[in-house]
């Protein structure tokens, strides 16, 4: 189950591909993994681009942490006290019941389908439920009972292999001062809303952290945090294309989509999409996925969608797009043939 979700939080999230960076998030995993009672999996640690503080976990030993995530902490101590506490998740099969429960939006209209069946299936997700955060719509809430059993499991877990579990009150603390900060800005992500007040997990986790004893270990320890996230991007990724009001920036291929009023727009790692109020009409773009000839990426996509839906193609053309060449096609749909 977990190798399955995790494909789709590579594609509909995406992952930063900072060698360094991300080795180094794996190392500290590795270093709390080492120290399990029982260990059933081989555990991976990676780090999803995105903005927003966040950590989960899936079963089987799949633990992300965000790029936001790293830029809020400030010290090893409290990176691990996160991990060990997703580590807790996975050991105690929180993971596992939080998938059972999951339930994954169906793709039965046009044009959510075509993109879903053909393009991307993540986009085709993000396009049928656009107020759903892409790439954890599939995943159900943990109880708020599972958060404070992650927070003792890992604090023990932390202070075990030879981490201050003191860190992780003091991460919340941080994480509390993030939320005021953001609203009304962005709203709560989901995860925030299902765990127990940051309040009074600050106090809780400080509380249980004086009763824990750290242990003493021979591996590396601290002073290097700040210099392992050392320019680490924070805010909107400009590379993934970025939106600026109703215009879709992405400034390393040099264009710019406007997106017509009321259209609900999103995007994924290589793709940007739209679709009007009624969801009669769409637009998307990427690219090719293989080669630089427009037109056969098309004629390819034609051809997959005629495999599964009734269309009929009224427009094929060659089109040129800031010096870059695009292939145009227009057509009309209907229900899928199965």
């Amino acid at each position: 189950m977990g190798a399955e979700v995790s494909q789709h939080v590579s594609t509909a999230m995406g992952l930063v591909d900072d060698v360094a960076l991300v080795g180094y998030v794996d190392e500290v995993g590795q270093r709390l993994v080492v120290h399990l009672d029982r260990r059933q999996f081989d555990y991976r640690f990676q780090v999803v681009d995105d903005d927003v503080p966040n950590a989960f976990a899936l079963p089987g030993g799949y633990v992300y942490i965000t790029r936001g995530l790293l830029a809020l902490a400030n010290s090893e101590d409290q990176l691990a006290n996160v991990l060990a506490h997703e580590i807790g998740h996975v050991t105690e099969r929180h993971a596992a019941s939080r998938y059972r429960a999951a339930t994954v939006p169906m793709l039965t209209v046009l044009p959510g389908a075509i993109v879903g069946a053909v393009v991307d299936p993540d986009l085709g997700r993000l396009l049928t439920s656009p107020f759903q955060q892409i790439g954890m719509s599939f995943l159900a809430s943990y109880s708020r009972d599972q958060e404070r059993e992650a927070d003792r499991v890992g604090q023990q877990l932390a202070a075990s292999a030879g981490f201050d579990p003191g860190e992780l009150s003091s991460f919340l603390s941080d994480l509390g001062r993030y939320e005021l900060l953001e609203k009304p800005a962005k709203e709560t992500p989901s995860h925030l809303k299902t765990h127990p007040g940051t309040g009074e997990r600050v106090v809780t986790t400080a509380r249980y952290a004086q009763s824990l004893t750290r242990q003493v270990t021979t591996e590396r320890m601290g002073g290097l945090y700040l210099s392992q996230v050392e320019g680490i991007t924070v805010g909107n990724h400009p590379g993934r294309g970025v939106f600026g009001g109703r215009t879709f920036f992405q400034p390393d291929l040099g264009i710019a989509v406007k997106i017509p009023k009321d259209w609900v727009a999103g995007r994924v790692p290589g793709a940007v999409a739209a679709i009007s109020p009624k969801r009669d009409a769409m637009v998307i773009g990427r690219p090719p996925i293989e080669g630089s000839d427009a037109q056969k990426a098309a004629h390819d996509f034609v051809q997959e969608i005629k495999d599964r839906f009734d269309l009929k193609v009224s427009r094929a053309e060659p089109a040129e797009i800031n010096g870059l060449p695009a292939f145009v096609i227009s057509a009309r749909g209907g229900s899928p043939k199965d």
